[in-house]
């Protein structure tokens, strides 16, 4: 299914950020906020959940920084306010913040 996701390439941000030539990897860490997220009360995973993308796969042009979908801000069961897209990923994955 293709799904019309409104955003910028992840690796337009990453050459803003200038990474050294030692770098390797780009880590997401989600949020840590229970009071406002109920399923952070539960101990089925550590939080904040850290995941992390290899730096070629970060700089391919097909992943991307969601913030909209369908021509719309993204909503939050899509994972507003901000979702990391990834090609050849069968999960995107989203940062959410209270």
């Amino acid at each position: 299914m293709v799904i019309p996701w409104v955003g910028f390439p992840l690796g337009a941000l990453l050459a803003r950020l200038q990474p050294t030539s030692r770098a390797k990897y780009v880590a997401f860490t989600t949020v840590l906020a229970p009071e406002s997220l109920p399923g952070q009360r539960t101990s089925a995973l550590e939080w904040p959940y850290v995941e992390g993308l290899r730096l070629d796969e970060a700089m391919h042009p097909l992943s991307i920084l969601a913030v909209g979908l369908y021509g719309q801000s993204l909503p939050n069961q899509n994972g507003a306010p901000v979702r990391l897209v990834v090609r050849g990923s069968t999960a995107s994955r989203a940062s959410s913040r209270s």
